[in-house]
């Protein structure tokens, strides 16, 4: 994905969407802009980072610190920010299923006109991403 589409993506947040960036140090002058932008049109902001003073930190309107959990400072390891990705994804999967079943569904369909749902198995409704996340 190239900075143009990320624009593109961006177009669609509003006021309704929480919007998520991940940065550690080193932070990407590109996940900031994306924060401010996201800010600016009034999404709920989100970081999750390493420190209080990330510039990711200062910008959003919640912050969930990720503590560094390997000694090594050329490796961070990334245990930790899927462990809080997936419950992230697991509070809002329970908090509006009937929409996230809809976005699954609406996903499957998009693979299957683009001929990207027809591996041995996969073609089968029973295999679908979206019948799997039915409450």
């Amino acid at each position: 994905m190239g900075n143009g589409d990320l624009a593109d993506r961006l177009r669609g947040v509003g006021k309704e969407d929480v919007f998520i960036r991940i940065g550690y140090l080193r932070y990407l002058p590109y996940t900031i802009d994306l924060m401010k932008a996201a800010r600016d049109v009034g999404a709920q902001t989100v970081a999750i980072t390493d420190r209080a003073s990330s510039p990711l930190a200062e910008i959003a309107d919640k912050t969930l610190f990720v503590a560094r959990s390997v000694s090594s400072p050329a490796w961070w390891s990334q245990a930790g920010t899927l462990t809080l990705t997936n419950w992230l994804i697991a509070l809002v999967l329970e908090r509006d299923a009937a929409n996230a079943n809809a976005q699954l569904t609406a996903s499957d369909e998009h693979l299957k006109q683009l001929g990207h749902w027809q591996s041995a198995g996969n073609d089968k409704d029973e295999f679908s991403l979206a019948n799997r996340a039915k409450p």
